[in-house]
């Protein structure tokens, strides 16, 4: 079967906003991590600012491009990194997706880390790349077993219902199944309650 990549982008400026969603991920991450022994994969950002020159990487397709399977778009190019940000921190979690069947090294990447640095919208979420002598910052984005297409599609539209308001994904079409929270409130016991069902469409899933 196919497989998909999925990207996103969004902001979120309030910091309590982004602890409590970086510690719901993190049974997620605890998840597959399982699959990575002894090499986990987990990282969290609190504050983080890098040591090394951080740069954001000016995207190489238009965000939020239809691509499924192959060919699909060149990720950004190191010389397309631009100036240095000043004065970055970053807050978050990004992990790896393992497990039997996973076969996109360099593509397992899942990050919902957030990005303050003068001159860029507060909280823009971005995925981290370590490279020898500097940090690259890119859009967020996955390349998905076709088995957690849809537990992914929920697990966005979820966390855009409840955390990020303007977060934007694609998979074939734009915020596939959002349209099924109209009406839903923002509570704490309807957002426990999403969160039971991540874990349980994940189980089912993986």
């Amino acid at each position: 079967m196919p497989s998909v990549i999925v990207s996103w982008e969004g902001t979120c400026a309030k910091p309590a906003i982004q602890r409590d969603l970086t510690q719901r991920l993190v049974p997620i991450a605890d998840h597959f991590d399982r699959f990575l022994i002894p090499n986990y994969s987990l990282t969290t950002f609190r504050n983080l600012t890098p040591s090394r020159p951080c740069y954001l990487a000016a995207s190489s397709a238009p965000a939020l491009e239809l691509r499924s399977t192959f060919p699909r778009s060149p990720r950004p190019r190191p010389e397309e990194a631009g100036e240095p940000l000043s004065q970055p921190r970053l807050n978050g979690i990004q992990f790896k997706l393992a497990g039997p069947g996973f076969f996109y090294p360099g593509e397992d990447v899942v990050s919902f880390v957030f990005l303050s640095a003068e001159g860029i919208p507060e909280g823009k979420l971005v995925q981290v790349r370590w490279e020898r002598d500097r940090m690259l910052l890119l859009r967020p984005e996955v390349h998905l077993r076709y088995s957690l297409e849809t537990w992914f599609d929920y697990l966005l539209a979820g966390i855009k219902h409840f955390y990020i308001p303007d977060l934007a994904y694609w998979r074939h079409t734009a915020n596939p199944g959002y349209a099924k929270w109209t009406g839903v409130s923002r509570t704490p016991p309807q957002a426990d309650a999403f969160w039971r069902k991540v874990a349980a469409g994940l189980n089912r899933a993986s």
